[in-house]
C-alpha cells in the first residue's frame, strides 16, 4: 500500500492571519512550510509519519508538493488510528475490490460552507457530496477531511476524472473532494467517522490543535 502526502497547498490564509497578528506572538512563523509548524512540540508533519510509520501495509510514501514545498493542513486527533482505517479498508475491499474509504467528520452548523460535506446512507456508504454548501441546501453536518483510501481498481477514475476536467476551469477541478462527487458515482465509497478534524489553516485553529496536542 502506498501512502500519499498532499503537500502542495501555499496556506495563505493561515500567513494572512499570522501577519495580521498584532500581538506580535507568532511573527517568527510567518512564512513557515506547514509540515513543520510546531504542534505539540513536533512538526505537523512528524505526526503523520509516526501514524505512517505504525501501518506495517504502508511500503512506500509519496510527498505532493509545489515550488514552495508548502503542505497539507489536516491533523486529526490523538484518539485516531491509521491501522483501524486500514483495516476497514481491507476489510471492505475483501467484499468488493474497487471499495474506497474516506473520511468523515462532524462540522459546526456556521461552518457547513467551508467544506466538503458528504451524505451518508445505509452501510455508511456515501450517496452524495456537495462543495461548500449553504446550510439550508443539505441536512448533513459530516464533512469530508482529504484522507482518501483509494483501491488499485479506482485508480482509473482519478485517471478519468482529470482527463475529463482537463480543459474545464480550475474551478471544477482544483479541490480533491470535487473528486470524491464522481467516484461515488462509479466506485462503492464509504465513510469511516471520527471525532475530530483539525483544520489548521488559520490562525485560531492552529491554536487550537496545538493546544489539544499538549494536553496529556
Amino acid at each position: 500500500m502506498r501512502a500519499v502526502f498532499l503537500a502542495a497547498g501555499y496556506g495563505t490564509r493561515l500567513d494572512r492571519d499570522l501577519q495580521d497578528d498584532e500581538s506580535g506572538q507568532y511573527s517568527h512563523l510567518v512564512g513557515t512550510p506547514k509540515p513543520l509548524l510546531p504542534v505539540g512540540g513536533l512538526p505537523l508533519v512528524t505526526h503523520w509519519i509516526r501514524a505512517f510509520d505504525q501501518v506495517p501495509k504502508i511500503t512506500s510514501v509519496v510527498v505532493v508538493v509545489n515550488d514552495l514545498h508548502k503542505p497539507r493542513d489536516t491533523l486529526l486527533p490523538k484518539d485516531f488510528s491509521l491501522n483501524t482505517l486500514v483495516d476497514k479498508f481491507e476489510s471492505l475491499r475483501a467484499h468488493d475490490e474497487k471499495a474506497c474509504v474516506v473520511l468523515s467528520a462532524p462540522v459546526a452548523e456556521e461552518n457547513v460552507s467551508k467544506h466538503g460535506i458528504i451524505e451518508v446512507g445505509e452501510g455508511d456508504r456515501v450517496i452524495n457530496f456537495l462543495e461548500k454548501p449553504d446550510p439550508q441546501d443539505t441536512t448533513s453536518r459530516l464533512q469530508c477531511p482529504c484522507v482518501y483510501l483509494m483501491s488499485s481498481g479506482s485508480l482509473q477514475h482519478l485517471k478519468d476524472f482529470l482527463e475529463e476536467t482537463r480543459t474545464k476551469p480550475l474551478s471544477c477541478r482544483d479541490a480533491p473532494g470535487l473528486f470524491v462527487g464522481v467516484l461515488i458515482q462509479r466506485a462503492p465509497v464509504f465513510a469511516h467517522h471520527v471525532t475530530h478534524r483539525y483544520d489548521v489553516g488559520g490562525l485560531l485553529s492552529y491554536l487550537e490543535c496545538c493546544r489539544d496536542f499538549l494536553q496529556a
